[in-house]
């Protein structure tokens, strides 16, 4: 089952989400921004979830006024998911921990690379990964696309069975920025 294409990593995930969610807090920088574009043109093309719900976004101008969006508006009852850079994800452990803390059915998309004080390291790394290993939520990391489409849909189930927020990272060279096969 399911369709057959070719997209780019974030651009999978961002469909996913506009499948099942209704709301997307958005405007945490790059690397995510790429996600949230292609949020923004699902929500122009379809402008309606798989359940009829209204996709809808809140822009907001820092990393922790998008995270805060985005729960606020689980907190409310709407399927909610944020997407968030990597190296922005690590200075919101305090967020996180207490998201964990108050059982946010929440979906948070990040996205790995390199942290800038690593020299100027190129590529992508795993230090967001690990700054935020301890703040509670259930972390995922997949491997591509296809799993990052299918870790999307996995931590919404865990996120609304268990009441708990659930991180999705992804990498950007192998995942994010690269155009692969999915289903």
């Amino acid at each position: 089952p399911g369709l057959e294409t070719a997209l780019r990593g974030a651009v999978a995930v961002a469909v996913t989400e506009a499948c099942v969610a209704e709301v997307a807090g958005l405007g945490a920088g790059a690397p995510a921004d790429v996600l949230a574009r292609a949020w923004e043109e699902e929500r122009r093309r379809e402008g309606l979830n798989v359940f009829g719900a209204p996709l809808t976004d809140i822009a907001a101008p820092t990393p922790r006024g998008t995270l805060a969006s985005a729960v606020g508006m689980a907190l409310a009852g709407a399927r909610a998911t944020a997407f968030i850079s990597g190296a922005n994800l690590a200075g919101l452990h305090d967020m996180l921990a207490a998201a964990a803390g108050r059982h946010v059915p929440l979906v948070i998309h990040g996205v790995s690379r390199a942290l800038s004080a690593h020299a100027g390291a190129r590529g992508s790394g795993h230090e967001a990964w690990h700054a935020v290993s301890d703040s509670g939520v259930l972390q995922l990391f997949d491997r591509n696309a296809q799993e990052a489409v299918d870790f999307a849909l996995i931590g919404r189930r865990i996120a609304e069975a268990a009441l708990w927020p659930v991180v999705v990272f992804m990498d950007e060279e192998r995942c994010s920025a690269v155009t692969q096969d999915i289903r």
